[in-house]
């Protein structure tokens, strides 16, 4: 097989994730190569070394799909997508909580390293973006996963230099402070540079704002509460793809086990949308009665004045 070329290296992250997946997930293995080979087109196709690599990796698809078309995630996009943003959630949720349960800080040694879980916590964080780089095959992400995305890949990096530095990480989510100019400049892909989040990335990675006591490991903030909310109508749209999907293969019981779930997940925002239009309904009464009571008040004004 022929070597990466240098054009494509800022891509080996993606690489990689397909070979780690190709015994234990085939379609994060198929798909991760998807995305290698379209990113790959993009940045070069007409050189010898490239069109031949990639002549390669898109001979190898097309036998890949066709020896697996019996994989529902393999040959539906939709399939896929929903596989995928699932894994990239899991990923994330093992990252997340594992930093905000501050396991960084329970190393006993000096100076303070990073043990093989720990860099397996930064490498979840690490996958959990790339997945979700990969899941735009499909279209825009949502604002949940894109917010999602920002995240990883800051608390990536921010967790990858201070494993080099050998500093203890802050867990969870940091108010703007010195910490943000460490992220500047620097290397943080585990593999190579492809993942270092821009300036901006990081500044709005770093905007949810949070109380720096270290024993705080829940997110309590608007921001998060908000963002939950998102994540609640993306599920309950992924659900009715779901459905959609079984719907398509005369699947009905797992068409209507998927809209019962999507139905479950928005019944929850009735109680909102009540609450909010019983309001605005007392809002309207009550400015109707303010208008009522000035025209009366017009009224006798006038009445007193032609007297």
């Amino acid at each position: 097989m022929a070597s990466v070329p240098e054009k494509y290296k800022p891509l080996t992250p993606y690489l990689i994730l397909s070979n780690e997946h190709a015994k234990r997930d085939p379609c994060v293995h198929f798909w991760s190569l998807v995305y290698f080979v379209q990113r790959a087109i993009e940045i070069d196709k007409a050189s010898p070394e490239c069109a031949t690599f990639l002549g390669e990796k898109l001979k190898y698809l097309e036998e890949f799909k066709a020896q697996n078309r019996q994989i529902r995630e393999i040959t539906d996009e939709l399939e896929a997508q929903c596989k995928l943003e699932e894994y990239s959630k899991k990923l994330f949720s093992f990252a997340d909580n594992n930093d905000r349960a501050e396991v960084f800080n329970k190393s006993s040694s000096t100076p303070f390293c990073f043990c093989a879980f720990e860099r397996n916590v930064i490498k979840a964080f690490h996958s959990a973006a790339h997945l979700m780089d990969i899941l735009t095959i499909f279209g825009e992400l949502s604002e949940g996963i894109a917010e999602m995305r920002k995240y990883a890949r800051w608390k990536a990096a921010y967790l990858f230099n201070c494993m080099k530095e050998g500093r203890v990480p802050i867990p969870g989510p940091m108010a703007d402070s010195e910490e943000k100019g460490d992220l500047q400049g620097k290397s943080t892909d585990l593999t190579n540079n492809a993942a270092r989040p821009s300036k901006n990335q990081t500044e709005q990675a770093l905007s949810p704002q949070r109380n720096e006591s270290l024993n705080s490991s829940h997110p309590t903030n608007d921001y998060e509460k908000s963002l939950a909310r998102t994540e609640q109508y993306s599920n309950a749209q992924k659900f009715c793809k779901y459905a959609i999907s079984a719907l398509e293969y005369e699947d009905v019981n797992t068409a209507i086990d998927n809209i019962t779930k999507a139905l479950e997940l928005l019944k929850g925002f009735i109680p909102l949308q009540n609450a909010g239009n019983n309001q605005a309904r007392q809002f309207s009464i009550s400015r109707r009665q303010c208008m009522d009571q000035a025209c009366m008040e017009c009224s006798s004004s006038s009445i007193f004045l032609t007297h």
